[in-house]
């Protein structure tokens, strides 16, 4: 609910230039009026599209934010591990892997999608200094072999690196580069 007030904040004061305080007025009236009208449904400070049914209990939420916060690291533990670590049950599982919010790159390796994102990030900045080996990948996460390979073999899949005999390159699925080089 304050994400949504926020947003709805910055978003009035670029549209209509408003101060910061009338802006912050102004969206709380906004999302308050939505919720007052039904177009909004609350759950305690969370926020969701009424149409979509109840929202999860806040004890389901709080599992699956503990298990996507120790997933957020470049060498996480066993999936296994992380889910009885987290207590996050099966269906928070299923809705993390659903809504993207974690990768699972194999049956025992998952990751926080954030962190798999800045891993890939890292994997195509290096790939721009030339082919880029599993040693150096390895090296620059701070991992061991286990997960570079891994998530090599992922990006490699995904067609975002493509394997070579001197390393991996970016792929054609790969974002393409800004005008600034990277």
């Amino acid at each position: 609910l304050a994400d949504l007030r926020r947003v709805t904040a910055a978003a009035l004061r670029r549209l209509v230039h408003a101060t910061a305080g009338d802006a912050g007025t102004a969206a709380t009236a906004i999302v308050d009026g939505l919720v007052r009208a039904g177009r909004l449904a609350t759950t305690g400070d969370r926020v969701r599209d009424p149409g979509r049914g109840p929202a999860r209990p806040a004890a389901l939420d709080a599992a699956m934010d503990r298990l996507e916060a120790v997933l957020a690291v470049p060498a996480p533990p066993a999936f296994a591990d992380a889910v009885a670590r987290s207590g996050c049950p099966p269906e928070g599982v299923r809705a993390l892997e659903s809504s993207g919010r974690i990768v699972r790159l194999d049956a025992d390796l998952a990751y926080a999608a954030r962190a798999y994102a800045e891993l890939e990030a890292l994997a195509l900045r290096l790939c721009d200094d030339g082919p880029l080996t599993p040693a150096a990948f390895r090296d620059a996460t701070g991992t061991s072999r286990r997960y570079s390979l891994t998530i090599l073999e992922d990006l490699d899949r995904r067609a975002v690196l493509r394997r070579t005999s001197a390393g991996h390159v970016r792929g054609p699925r790969a974002p393409v580069r800004t005008a600034a080089g990277r």
